[in-house]
């Protein structure tokens, strides 16, 4: 199975959605039928289901999406909106985005 050529196992797979802690989140990845994403909200209000999908999956307009900093790999997407950044940094080759509460890297 791809998943696990890429992320040497289902455990290690878990640990990149970590940055989603907050959240009850169950994987189960099946091979067989048809291609289906089906998300399950189990006892979550409404606004609950709006700010994930708000918050999470739905990209703002005028988002930065890049691999943050406080990720030991540096291989988890974070994303904030432009007008949270408070500079950008150039280091040789690569560029930096700064926020209150994230730093990305944005080119490596």
């Amino acid at each position: 199975m791809k998943i696990k050529e890429y992320f040497g196992s289902i455990s290690q797979l878990e640990k990149k959605l970590s940055a989603w802690i907050d959240l009850p989140i169950s994987l189960r990845v099946r091979s067989t039928g048809t291609r289906n994403i089906t998300f399950l909200f189990e006892s979550f209000s409404e606004e609950e289901i709006i700010s994930f999908f708000k918050d999470t999956i739905q990209q703002p307009e005028h988002a930065i999406v890049g691999y943050r900093q406080d990720d030991i790999y540096g291989d988890i997407l974070g994303k904030c909106d432009y007008q949270d950044v408070l500079y950008f940094e150039g280091i040789g080759d690569k560029v930096y985005a700064y926020a209150d509460n994230l730093t990305l890297s944005l080119k490596k």
